[in-house]
């Protein structure tokens, strides 16, 4: 499915300019990539400031669109039509563990670190990880402090100390379908099979997850 391209969206620094709704960041320039980097998902009414050098490429209900610094960005509210859609698919999920929800809601400790963007895998994960065509996806560790080696598709990765992603070795193809063994120094191995997959807005992209069963980032799409 191709990707539409939305007219660019210029504003002076002081203006604030209103998004179609909850969006993931799919192309980032500039240092805002330090604080907002690819994959990562706004919610209603995040503020993002963008400098002269910053540029976003976010994916909405309306599909695709890019803001350019300098401006402040302000992501908008819903569409009634993708507001309706991505509450279809929350109750869906939830329909589908019940009990581990309500563990979740009454549990007093908070919930394990996880990835902020869609497209890391957690490593000690095992499970179904969607990656996007055409982009390689990172790999993520909750405790970076400590260097370590990670084994993945029988290839040795040395993963610097204070590096929480380490980059996809190019090494290790991204073929849908196919099933990845991971494992770090001491660890047990997890098992990861990936999914390939395009979308033509948030929705559709939400959809893309639950059917191939990518749970993980599904959550981490919708907020539930």
């Amino acid at each position: 499915m191709r990707l539409v391209a939305l007219p660019l969206f210029v504003a002076a620094c002081g203006a604030a300019v209103p998004a179609a709704g909850r969006s993931v960041v799919v192309q980032t320039i500039g240092p805002i990539a330090a604080t907002v980097p690819v994959g990562s998902v706004l919610a209603d009414g995040r503020v993002v400031m963008l400098g002269g050098q910053d540029r976003l490429t976010l994916l909405n209900d309306a599909g695709t669109r890019t803001v350019q610094g300098p401006l402040r960005f302000v992501e908008g509210t819903a569409s009634p039509r993708a507001a309706a859609a991505l509450a279809r698919l929350r109750a869906q999920r939830e329909e589908t563990r019940p009990k581990v929800a309500a563990l979740r809601r009454s549990s007093p400790l908070p919930p394990p670190p996880r990835p902020v963007s869609l497209w890391d895998w957690d490593v000690r994960v095992t499970g179904n990880f969607c990656v996007l065509e055409g982009k390689r996806p990172a790999l993520w560790r909750g405790d970076p402090a400590a260097a370590d080696v990670l084994t993945i598709g029988g290839t040795r990765v040395p993963w610097p100390s204070g590096a929480a992603e380490l980059p996809w070795p190019e090494s290790v193809a991204l073929t849908d379908g196919s099933v990845v063994q991971m494992a770090r120094e001491g660890a047990g191995p997890a098992m990861v099979r990936l999914r390939l997959v395009l979308a033509a807005d948030f929705v559709s992209l939400a959809e893309k997850f639950r059917d191939a069963g990518c749970t993980a980032q599904f959550d981490l799409l919708v907020g539930s």
